[in-house]
C-alpha cells in the first residue's frame, strides 16, 4: 500500500474524533489481490464522506486543536479524496488490495468522517479493524479423502513444500478429528492441550471428536502452481450426535496459515497451532480478539463451553520460526 496525508482532511478528522461516533462503518476482509469493499451508513443525505486508513492505532493527541483522534495519522496513513453519499447518506467504495505478499499479517484502522452540506456539521464514524490476509484461494478439483471415525491419512504435496515452525514438510497427515499433523498422524479423539504441546508439529483446526463416517465430507485440493494446499471439513458432525460442522484450512508455501469457519455446532474443541515435541510451554489464550499480535512457540485456545469464531478467519503468519503473527476476522 501506499500512503499519504492529506492536511486538511487530517485536520478535520481531529475536530470531529472527540463525538460519539454516530455513522456506522463497515469492511469486509482484505486478501492480497482482491477486490474489498467499504461501506458507509447513516451519514447525511447527500452529504460526503472521508475515509482514512491507518496501519498505527494509537491515539494522537494534535497540540494545536488540543484534542485526540484515534486514528494515529502516522507516515502510513492513507486518506481518500472525498465521496459523495447518496440519497439516504450511504455509500459503498470497492478497491483491490495490492498483491503484496509483506502487508500479510498486518492490521489496517479505518475511520470515516462525513460533512453535512446543509449544517456544515460533521460527524465521525466507528473505528474498523481489517487484517490483511494471503490471496483467496480459487477452487480446484478436490479430492475427498473418504475418512472414517478416528482415522488420519496423509496428503502428499505434489507441488509444494510447506514451512512450518522451521520444519519443512512435503506431506501431512489429516485427521477426522478435525487436525493436520507432520512426521505422522494420530488421530487422538480427545483434544487437550498436553497432546497439544507434546504431540508431533499440528495445526488443530476444530479438534474434537468428528466422525465424517456419518455425514459431512473431508476433502483435499492443491494448486498447480504451488501457492497452497486446503483441507477441508464440510457439515461433518461430532462423534453420536446430528450436528453440522464446516472449517477449512489453506496451507501457503509461504508458510501462512488460514482458517475459515463455516457453521459449528459443536459444544468444546481446540483450534491453533504447535510446533509440538513440548518445544513450546504456551498456555491457552483468547483467539477472538480483533488486533494484530506477535506470538511465540503454540498458539491456541481451548473452548470448553461453545466455539465463538463460526464464521470468522484466522491468519497465522510466520516471522520467525518460532513467532508467528495471528490476525483474526
Amino acid at each position: 500500500m501506499k500512503f499519504s496525508i492529506f492536511s486538511v482532511v487530517a485536520v478535520l478528522l481531529c475536530c470531529v474524533a472527540s463525538l460519539t461516533a454516530q455513522v456506522s462503518l463497515q469492511a469486509t476482509t482484505l486478501s492480497l489481490g482482491q477486490p474489498y469493499t467499504i461501506t458507509l451508513a447513516g451519514g447525511p443525505n447527500g452529504g460526503t464522506v472521508y475515509f482514512a486508513i491507518d496501519q498505527d492505532v494509537r491515539p494522537y493527541y494534535v497540540a494545536s486543536l488540543g484534542c485526540m483522534i484515534d486514528l494515529a495519522m502516522s507516515p502510513k496513513v492513507y486518506i481518500f479524496p472525498k465521496t459523495q453519499l447518496d440519497a439516504v447518506g450511504g455509500v459503498a467504495v470497492t478497491l483491490v488490495m495490492a498483491n503484496d505478499p509483506a502487508q500479510v499479517g498486518q492490521h489496517a484502522y479505518l475511520q470515516a468522517v462525513t460533512l453535512d452540506p446543509t449544517s456544515g456539521s460533521a460527524r465521525s464514524s466507528n473505528l474498523v479493524t481489517v487484517g490483511v490476509h494471503p490471496a483467496l484461494v480459487t477452487a480446484q478439483p478436490v479430492t475427498n479423502l473418504a475418512l472414517g471415525n478416528d482415522q488420519v491419512m496423509p496428503a502428499a504435496f505434489s507441488f509444494m513444500s510447506f514451512p512450518f515452525y522451521g520444519g519443512s514438510y512435503t506431506s501431512a497427515h489429516v485427521s477426522s478429528n478435525g487436525r493436520i499433523t507432520f512426521t505422522g498422524g494420530l488421530p487422538l479423539a480427545i483434544e487437550t492441550s498436553a497432546n497439544h504441546l507434546a504431540d508431533e508439529p499440528s495445526i488443530a483446526v476444530l479438534w474434537d471428536d468428528l466422525d465424517p463416517s456419518s455425514g459431512g465430507t473431508v476433502d483435499y485440493s492443491e494448486d498447480p502452481a504451488g501457492a497452497w494446499a486446503r483441507i477441508a471439513w464440510t457439515n461433518v458432525p461430532q462423534f453420536g450426535t446430528a450436528d453440522s460442522n464446516t472449517a477449512t484450512c489453506t496451507l501457503f508455501s509461504n508458510g501462512d496459515i488460514t482458517m475459515d469457519y463455516g457453521t459449528v455446532a459443536l459444544g468444546d474443541c481446540i483450534s491453533g497451532i504447535s510446533p509440538g515435541l513440548n518445544a513450546s510451554a504456551a498456555t491457552p489464550m483468547d483467539l477472538s480478539t480483533n488486533d494484530w499480535r506477535v506470538l511465540h512457540g503454540a498458539i491456541y485456545e481451548v473452548f470448553p463451553l461453545g466455539f465463538d469464531l463460526a464464521g470468522s478467519t484466522l491468519t497465522f503468519h510466520p516471522v520467525t520460526t518460532a513467532h508467528y503473527a495471528l490476525v483474526v476476522n
